[in-house]
């Protein structure tokens, strides 16, 4: 195919490819664990190619193509940015899943890793997705086999790849060498990194299990004993469990529920609810066991106001003050 012909040919295919990016991109968010919120770092953007980096490719970059317009996977492409090595993963399975394309696996840098282990690379896992059935998206007709290369990395690789995009790999003549290595340092310290988050992460998840574990719990004795579901705000709850942790120790949640059923909790937190955040969370619960139980330790670490545990005081008949 002569330039010409794959100028223009792409130029009134283009609309195509743009529609096949976006539907490729929306039908892997919508299927990520919850719609890709908190797990996408980076909104994905589908683009397809511009026509110079097309030519470039096909032609002037020494990749050997037979049928540069079909053998070049990339004239569309998006990509998905999560912040951990493993949540790559949890990305790629959904993408192989979709029934809507095959799927292949253009590049895969852990095998990379295993197989080259002494080796510092450009890092980001490449898969290419072909329409199984023709389909209409955005007015425009998709044929069977219409190719989109997907990108999965991480933040840090990502931010790598926009530091040397165009630069470096992609570059017509050879890096010189001081900054060879520094890319290569560069990379070195970006598996490195994505190894520390894996870590910090599991840590902290560890180190979270009891305050989710209290959380959850403080949310089933607050609907069964309060008769309503809680609001939730993850962030307030959890910092008020970790101050009240020590407290807790060797409490079980049926001890904390078989105290404050005695009490007309539905009733008490009826009268704050409009007025006092805290009483519309999970974890009041635990307050006006403590209340009853350890008042003066819960007094000591509170960590708001004491207008609001005064309320609690109150209803179990305590002066804050004593």
């Amino acid at each position: 195919m002569e330039q010409h012909e794959l100028i223009a040919r792409y130029e009134a295919e283009r609309p195509l490819f743009e529609a096949w990016g976006q539907f490729v991109t929306n039908t892997v968010m919508e299927r990520l664990p919850g719609g890709g919120k908190g797990l996408i770092k980076v909104p994905p953007q589908p683009r397809t190619k511009t026509v110079e980096s097309l030519v470039q490719k096909a032609y002037y970059r020494g990749k050997g193509y037979t049928d540069p317009y079909a053998e070049i996977t990339d004239k569309v492409g998006t990509r998905f940015v999560v912040l951990l090595l493993e949540e790559i993963q949890t990305v790629c399975d959904v993408i192989k899943a979709c029934t809507h394309w095959s799927c292949s696996v253009d590049r895969d840098f852990n095998k990379d890793r295993q197989q080259y282990p002494n080796r510092f690379e450009y890092q980001s896992n490449h898969l290419v997705v072909r329409a199984s059935e023709e389909l209409v998206y955005d007015g425009e007709s998709v044929p069977v086999g219409t190719p989109c290369e997907i990108q999965v990395r991480t933040l840090m690789q990502h931010a790598f790849s926009e530091l040397t995009h165009d630069t470096v790999y992609k570059a017509e003549v050879a890096a010189a060498p001081e900054v060879q290595r520094a890319v290569a340092k560069s990379m070195a310290l970006i598996e490195t990194t994505d190894d520390l988050f894996a870590k910090v992460d599991s840590q902290l998840s560890e180190a979270n299990k009891p305050i989710e574990y209290w959380i959850d719990a403080s949310s089933r004795i607050y609907s069964r004993v309060v008769g309503r579901p809680a609001s939730d705000n993850p962030r307030m709850n959890a910092y008020l469990v970790d101050r009240l942790l020590p407290f807790l120790d060797g409490i079980t949640p049926n001890d904390v529920e078989e105290v404050v059923r005695k009490f007309p909790l539905g009733r008490w937190i009826d009268t704050k609810w409009e007025s006092s955040f805290l009483y519309q969370q999970p974890t009041i619960v635990l307050v006006y066991y403590l209340v009853e139980k350890r008042r003066y330790d819960l007094r000591r670490n509170w960590p708001f106001p004491q207008s609001d545990l005064s309320g609690a005081f109150t209803d179990l008949g305590y002066a804050i003050e004593d």
